[in-house]
């Protein structure tokens, strides 16, 4: 009965993540409609075809360093809550899986379960898993609006001037990431009240029906609890970690925010538009996070075309915004579809070398018998 109850459990998930995927589809097929129902194809495509190559190279690039700096925080993450090394393979594979389901589901609500579920299938606890992506998301949270504050500050006249339509998206973006960076710096760093209220969730869950599975529960919940309190305390303690969390994400969305330079400098725009593109890139990138469609298809596309039609003429930023997205969102929702896969299939032996690896830190921080630590393997 339990297998058919997990079978049919998976076969709800894949539908989910079809009809999503799906879904994702529908809305890029009517978008590009829309977006270029008055703009010549063969135009976009001779600008395309155009493109220097150098600078689509630097874009990828660019794009390929976002995603190792994910893959960086995580290892450091897991280096911190493991107690030791974890293998960076490991940490490249749940940074891509998040992207991958990230932009497939609305809302990005698939990212963070399907990294937690790769990464215990490597042995790393729910508790631990937790924990690195609720820094995850306060630092991201945190980076991306402090970004768009900024730059609306320095560059205020322009941007306005710019935003159109997606003023509104913008307000919705700070409500939103808001809400999520405080109330995730409440799940991270404040564990005791944390604990209580999952105390009173449980008694008031366990009330009917469940009440004869409540202290079996109980029990779960205060190892899940005991182990993440414990996580939760130490990464407190780590301030340069945090630190250095902090300006991993800060490099990061720089990297992502000089995409469309890449981009418009590959269709032959003017060097001096830099600081422009940035600035516009990074306010669009928090207008459109709290939009509920997959990968935030759609507006993301329209709000690139409305706010960076004041950089280029018509034609011009439609190839720009076909290029930038290309870079940045189209070709690695592929690559990152082909790692999930590769990651999934590997979860078992990435869960033996980690079972190693945490073997061997444990012998290397063990005292040997002058109370010395042994000498590194």
């Amino acid at each position: 009965m339990k297998t058919v109850s997990s079978q049919a459990k998976q076969r709800r998930t894949l539908r989910k993540y079809f009809l999503s995927f799906t879904a994702l589809l529908v809305i890029l097929y009517g978008t590009f409609r829309l977006i270029l129902k008055d703009t010549s194809l063969e135009e976009i495509r001779a600008s395309l075809r155009g493109a220097d190559l150098a600078w689509v190279g630097l874009g990828f690039a660019l794009m390929i360093s976002y995603q190792l700096i994910w893959a960086e925080i995580i290892r450091s993450l897991l280096y911190h809550l493991n107690a030791g090394r974890a293998p960076f393979r490991i940490a490249v594979n749940t940074a891509f899986t998040g992207f991958y389901f990230n932009n497939i589901t609305p809302s990005s609500s698939g990212g963070q379960p399907m990294q937690m579920l790769y990464l215990h299938r490597c042995g790393i606890d729910l508790a631990g898993s937790s924990i690195i992506f609720l820094s995850n998301t306060i630092f991201n949270n945190l980076v991306m609006i402090s970004y768009a504050t900024v730059l609306l500050i320095v560059q205020h006249d322009f941007i306005t001037q710019n935003l159109y339509a997606m003023r509104y998206a913008l307000i919705v973006g700070y409500i939103f990431n808001g809400f999520l960076l405080f109330l995730n710096i409440f799940l991270l760093f404040f564990p005791k009240q944390l604990r209580a209220l999952s105390y009173k969730i449980l008694a008031w869950v366990t009330r009917g029906k469940l009440k004869p599975k409540a202290k079996k529960l109980q029990r779960s919940l205060d190892k899940f609890l005991g182990s993440y309190s414990a996580g939760a305390f130490s990464l407190l303690k780590a301030p340069g970690l945090l630190l250095k969390l902090f300006l991993l994400h800060v490099i990061q969305f720089a990297l992502y925010n000089l995409i469309p330079y890449t981009a418009a400098r590959a269709l032959g725009a003017s060097p001096d538009i830099l600081i422009q593109s940035f600035s516009l890139q990074a306010v669009l990138t928090l207008a459109v996070s709290g939009f509920p469609t997959p990968g935030a298809v759609g507006i993301t596309e329209g709000g690139f075309v409305a706010m960076f039609s004041g950089l280029f003429p018509p034609g011009k930023v439609e190839s720009t915004m076909i290029l930038t997205r290309v870079i940045n969102f189209y070709a690695f929702l592929l690559l990152s579809a082909l790692i999930t896969i590769f990651a999934f299939a590997t979860a078992r032996q990435d869960h033996a070398r980690m079972q190693k690896l945490h073997h061997i830190n444990l012998i290397e921080s063990a005292p040997n018998e002058s109370g010395t630590e042994i000498d590194k393997l």
